[in-house]
């Protein structure tokens, strides 16, 4: 975890500690405002083939479809807002410090990269490796639950045969097998998983 996620978690948690203190967090669901950075507007994104609007919208929509219980707890279910991740985060497993938990929030998606993608609550928290290519998206759903989708062991088959003259590959590999460590999770009132393997 980077200097700046940790940044993050600690004023998260401050937030979050002061909430549960004056009575306000207990038995509720986290507010919107915790999950969603909004300090400021982003640039643009540099690789003209994504859209980081789209890309967000597109990762959304995934996540609402491998994670339908998110949507009982939170009406509208993973959404973005302002070109914010909103219940999740995105995180450039070849460029970590290329995040949206980074302190301005603005996740840049760039071709040939590979990005955890996964729900911020911890009891919702799927795992998804995603790999852009050519403009288009490779997704590893589920990665951390394969009864609800594909292996880890398939998303290092595919992406590491696609970075086979990439002199980080093997970084990039090990990133991708550690994705759990790229990400902050929040824990409230969420004992287990939906996951039945975790």
């Amino acid at each position: 975890m980077t200097l700046d996620s940790k940044l993050l978690v600690l004023i998260l948690s401050l937030v979050l500690i002061g909430a549960i203190s004056s009575g306000k967090a207990v038995g509720q669901s986290l507010p919107d405002h915790l999950l969603v950075n909004q300090i400021r507007k982003c640039s643009p994104n540099s690789d003209r083939l994504y859209s980081r609007s789209d890309m967000l919208k597109r990762l959304a929509a995934i996540l609402n479809n491998s994670t339908p219980e998110y949507a009982v707890i939170r009406l509208g279910g993973f959404r973005v807002e302002s070109e914010k991740a909103v219940g999740f985060f995105v995180v450039d497993l070849t460029m970590p410090e290329n995040n949206t938990t980074s302190p301005d929030g603005c996740v840049q998606f760039l071709g040939g990269h590979v990005y955890h993608v996964a729900p911020v609550r911890s009891r919702y928290s799927l795992s998804h490796i995603v790999f852009l290519e050519k403009g288009k998206l490779k997704v590893f759903r589920s990665v951390n639950c394969p009864e609800r989708g594909d292996t880890i062991e398939q998303a290092v088959s595919y992406i590491g045969e696609k970075l086979a003259r990439d002199a980080n590959r093997d970084l990039i590999i090990e990133r991708i097998r550690d994705y759990r460590k790229y990400g902050v999770y929040l824990t409230i009132d969420d004992s287990n998983s939906i996951c039945k393997q975790e």
